[in-house]
Order: C-alpha cells, then sequence, then structure tokens
C-alpha cells in the first residue's frame, strides 16, 4: 500500500552529520554539515524546513513545491513548538513553584526528545 500523496514534493538528502545554517550566499541559503557537506537551499523557510526536518531523525527531507506550502509548515511546527515550551514550562512551574527548576526540566525534555529551538 502506497500513502496518500498531495502535491508534489522535492526531495533533498541529507547528511549524515548535523547541518547548520550559515547564512546567505549569492541569492540561497547556505547550511554545512560538519563534514564539509554543503546545501544551497532557496530561501530561509525551506532552509528551516530542512534543518527541522534533520532534527526529527529524516534521511531525506521532503518539501512541498509550492513555496507557500514550505511556509506554512514552518510556522505551523514552530507555533506548535513554542505552544508545546509554553505548556511544559507550566505544567513544570505548577508543580515546583520554581521558574529555575521549571526552565531546567523543559530543557531536558527538549534535549531528550532533540526538539530544536525556535526563538529567533
Amino acid at each position: 500500500m502506497h500513502p496518500i500523496q498531495f502535491g508534489k514534493f522535492r526531495e533533498i538528502h541529507l547528511p549524515s552529520s548535523p547541518l547548520r545554517y550559515k547564512g546567505h550566499l549569492l541569492g540561497k541559503e547556505e547550511l554545512a554539515a560538519d563534514d564539509g557537506e554543503v546545501l544551497h537551499i532557496a530561501n530561509k523557510f525551506e532552509a528551516r524546513y530542512v534543518l527541522f526536518a534533520q532534527a526529527s531523525g529524516q534521511k531525506v527531507a521532503r518539501l512541498p513545491e509550492e513555496p507557500v506550502e514550505v511556509s506554512r509548515a514552518v510556522n505551523t511546527y514552530v507555533q506548535y513548538l513554542r505552544d508545546l515550551r509554553e505548556r511544559l514550562h507550566k505544567a513544570y512551574f505548577t508543580r515546583t513553584l520554581d521558574q529555575a527548576a521549571a526552565e531546567r526540566f523543559v530543557g531536558d525534555v527538549w534535549g531528550k526528545f532533540n526538539l530544536p529551538e525556535v526563538d529567533e
């Protein structure tokens, strides 16, 4: 059985070593891996999409061909992560009544599940 696909996608094979955002170069966004591999991506939304895909353990980033769909997916995921962080912090603070401990516990969860930081 094949998964249902909505729209067209393009695939970007991801390196095994972590990618880092390097900046804007010649009209493209540059991502570089520790092993020296470099990816040139069309815009910042696509760069974040690729970074999020790699952080979630994917070997291939499947980007929607429509740029508006890429930006919508990135913005929705960023909002989800912000809401999740806020709810976790509130739950830990309610139980500990200690801001520092609540933030430390949230940081531990974030690290355990390899969730990306979204504050810019």
